[in-house]
């Protein structure tokens, strides 16, 4: 249970932290072109959700296994 916790907590720090990312990038040249922390923003949160769903398929996988 403090394993999931972890892995579910881990992935919500990254989209947040991704979204921080991408909005002062984006806060930056005020919207009007792609600037390098607007990509770098996507990649940290396409990571968070990259992490939340192998979390959930640890999950089924364990319930599967019970």
């Amino acid at each position: 249970m403090v394993n999931e916790s972890r892995i579910f907590g881990f992935a919500s720090l990254l989209c947040l932290v991704g979204l921080g990312v991408l909005l002062y990038g984006v806060d930056i040249v005020a919207g009007q072109e792609l600037h390098p922390l607007i990509i770098v923003g996507g990649v940290i949160i396409l990571a968070g959700f990259s992490v939340l769903t192998a979390g959930v398929a640890v999950l089924e996988e364990d319930h599967a296994g019970a």
